[in-house]
């Protein structure tokens, strides 16, 4: 049986709460809530497909952008979000932390510069 963290997350809904678990990061079996939960774990759970409310059978999906949950819009593509800012985790090599700290126009201009950095040295 693998290891994973949970983060609880209440139903926009009905304010039950639902368990979604992650393999992303150190996976200790932890217990998180939206405002507690690492970066890259939100990250991971906003790629995921939404769950199911047991309660009221809403479909409900983590939106890690707005440390939000909301009920799923199918067809919207939530997986784009996570897969940039999982991008931009591994070019700032922090797990998410330099986004939520300076914002996303900022992490992007500063990834931006890196990417840059590493091409003109490999130009050399």
């Amino acid at each position: 049986m693998g290891m994973f963290d949970s983060v609880m997350v209440p139903c926009p809904s009905c304010d039950t709460v639902i368990e979604f678990q992650s393999k992303a990061g150190d996976c200790f079996l932890r217990t998180f809530t939206l405002d507690t939960a690492p970066a890259v774990i939100l990250a991971d759970l906003a790629s995921d497909p939404p769950e199911t409310c047991p309660h009221c059978q809403t479909s409900v999906r983590v939106e890690m952008h707005q440390r939000t949950v909301g009920k799923a819009v199918p067809g919207l593509l939530t997986s784009d979000s996570a897969h940039l800012r999982n991008l931009l985790a591994r070019i700032h090599r922090d797990g998410g932390h330099y986004l939520e700290e300076h914002g996303m126009d900022k992490a992007v201009a500063d990834a931006d510069l890196i990417i840059a950095r590493l091409h003109a040295k490999n130009d050399e």
